[in-house]
């Protein structure tokens, strides 16, 4: 089978980045946000959008200077060395599969809370190696497949995004349809401090935004910067227009208190048994973004654990670096669903968790974004340092406001485990090799 028939499209590429944002965040956190900011809530998502534009437009500009397989470990390895590659990489990597466990915590309660499913409330761990291992199965077919699976998948997944975001049209002379009163001047909630409290779950509805770079060996014509920006402003318009429709249903005070799929009892229908079905559907269409998201992930981040193997800087090299038959990285897969696992096992908190995704993301771009910056005073393109100058700064302000959410400090114990073992076992692995 020729290179080209493995090859993804450019429509492909943003639905996988569109699919693994689109996931947990846009339905977990606008409840969490609107009880801390009040009605101007929605106005988050655009608010960190701006703060990490110069952090996407980084990204896009670097994967275009060091094309290839990798993502952040490429961009890291070539511009600052092997040791800030591979740590860049495994941070970023665990950063993913962090990620992936804060979706797959929320799916794991849609299912105990919502559809009842008694097994799953009383044996967690179980469910949740069960379901880690099942679809890193699934995300060992051919790439084709799994594109083809996400396209499927994706209109069903965006059903809650699309009735939320296009209801309101067909509503807009219904009183019970809006809710919300907007007071902005007014709000004692709104202001930049208020606004910055809640960052942390706008900046981790982002995340998958540079998932393609990832897979930009993989994507026709070299359009991963494409893909990646494409992908980032449709799910920040998304994102911001879903939380404001949702307030302006549920109003403030109901969308604090209650979770989203909860909006279905505040439409103006008076048929019990349309409601029960259309609150059915949407609970079913909330679990499938969760499970795609999550399916994403582990197909575009495991070529990242591949891409190092083949390089032999990390451990088991020669296990990691196997193709199946599909072409897909079959033991990266199934190692990062372990340690999705590992995650729920030891941070059971979802905030927590998610708070730690953040940080290690940040710390991944962070070394990336240096490596731009010195590529750029290489060059001697001074005007062109500002950019990643700019993304720097919107990666400490996002680390600091994540560092606050923490309940202590140990709570960073595990995650810097895992990446301490990381470095100790890539240096003992340089050191076979040097033998």
């Amino acid at each position: 089978m020729s290179e080209k028939q493995h090859k993804l499209s450019l429509f492909t590429a943003i639905l996988i980045n569109v699919n693994i944002m689109i996931g947990a965040a846009i339905y977990i956190n606008p409840p969490l946000m609107t009880s801390q900011v009040g009605s101007t809530s929605y106005l988050t998502w655009f608010f960190g959008g701006l703060i990490f534009l110069p952090v996407v437009l980084s990204v896009t500009a670097i994967s275009k200077l060091f094309p290839g397989e990798g993502g952040f470990y490429n961009y890291a390895r070539k511009g600052l060395g092997s040791l800030a590659g591979f740590s860049t990489g495994w941070i970023y990597f665990l950063s993913y599969t962090g990620m992936a466990a804060v979706q797959e915590s929320a799916l794991r309660m849609i299912l105990a809370n919502k559809f009842q499913v008694q097994w799953v409330a009383n044996y967690p761990q179980l469910f949740n190696f069960l379901f880690f291992m099942s679809l890193a199965c699934l995300s060992c077919l051919h790439l084709k497949s799994v594109g083809k699976i996400l396209n499927a998948c994706t209109l069903f997944k965006l059903t809650p995004l699309l009735i939320v975001c296009l209801l309101p049209l067909f509503l807009s002379n219904n009183p019970s349809t809006n809710n919300l009163t907007f007071t902005p001047l007014d709000d004692p909630n709104f202001g930049l401090d208020s606004l910055t409290m809640t960052l942390p779950y706008a900046i981790f509805g982002f995340w998958g935004f540079e998932a393609c770079s990832s897979l930009s060996h993989r994507i026709k014509n070299n359009r991963a910067p494409l893909a990646i920006l494409t992908g980032f402003i449709a799910t920040s318009l998304i994102s911001t227009l879903f939380h404001f429709n949702l307030l302006k249903i549920m109003g403030v005070e109901n969308l604090a208190q209650s979770k989203m799929e909860d909006f279905v009892n505040y439409l103006p229908f008076q048929n019990a048994f349309l409601i029960q079905n259309f609150s059915l559907l949407i609970n079913i269409s909330i679990t499938t973004a969760y499970a795609v998201a999550i399916y994403g992930s582990l197909t575009s981040c495991s070529y990242l654990l591949h891409a190092m193997a083949k390089d032999k800087i990390i451990f088991c090299e020669k296990a990691l670096s196997k193709l199946n038959k599909q072409h897909q990285p079959i033991v990266a897969i199934f190692t990062m669903a372990s340690i999705g696992f590992l995650f729920n096992l030891m941070i059971p908190k979802l905030n927590i968790m998610l708070a730690l995704t953040n940080i290690g993301f940040c710390f991944a771009f962070i070394a990336s974004l240096i490596s731009l910056a010195v590529l750029r005073k290489r060059r001697q393109e001074n005007l062109k340092m500002l950019l990643p100058i700019l993304g720097l700064c919107s990666c400490a302000l996002v680390t600091l406001y994540c560092y606050r959410a923490l309940d202590s400090i140990y709570d960073l114990v595990f995650p810097a485990c895992l990446l301490v073992l990381g470095v100790i076992l890539y240096i003992l692995n340089k050191r076979r090799q040097a033998i």
